[in-house]
């Protein structure tokens, strides 16, 4: 098993599926997430394969999902670039993730992301209830 430091806005935790532990109930300026930006600007953009076999950045993704998410991202001002070809796996998630730059765009952005997170973490349950959150958005 691998263990490292993985965050993007909360607590951080040693992983050793790929997954995330999110802190929504305190959206404010973050250390662990400003560390997370940090080394993704210095190390180049994700996913940071830590070659490991089986890879979990070469795991499938529910391609309906990837499909409909992408897509929001097209349609919502995310370049072809920064949404990249469709999304077969879990790096091709995370690499999207990152390139988007979401965290500076519109507030509608944040359901995107928890979506991407979920389709990323291979939570299904998770990932059904962000899909109908943003169906539901005007």
């Amino acid at each position: 098993m691998t263990w490292c430091r993985f965050t993007y806005f909360g607590r951080a935790h040693h992983i050793g599926d790929l997954g995330s532990d999110l802190d929504f109930d305190s959206l404010r300026y973050s250390r662990p997430a400003e560390a997370q930006w940090s080394w993704s600007v210095a190390a180049g953009l994700g996913p940071h394969r830590l070659d490991e076999h089986p890879d979990p950045y070469a795991q499938p993704v529910d391609a309906e999902a990837a499909g409909i998410l992408r897509g929001w991202a097209l349609r919502h001002g995310a370049s072809t670039g920064q949404a990249g070809e469709p999304w077969r796996v879990r790096g091709d998630v995370i690499a999207a993730i990152e390139r988007v730059d979401w965290m500076w765009r519109s507030g509608e952005w944040f359901a995107w992301w928890r979506a991407v997170a979920a389709l990323a973490d291979g939570a299904p349950d998770r990932l059904a209830a962000r899909l109908e959150e943003i169906a539901a958005a005007p």
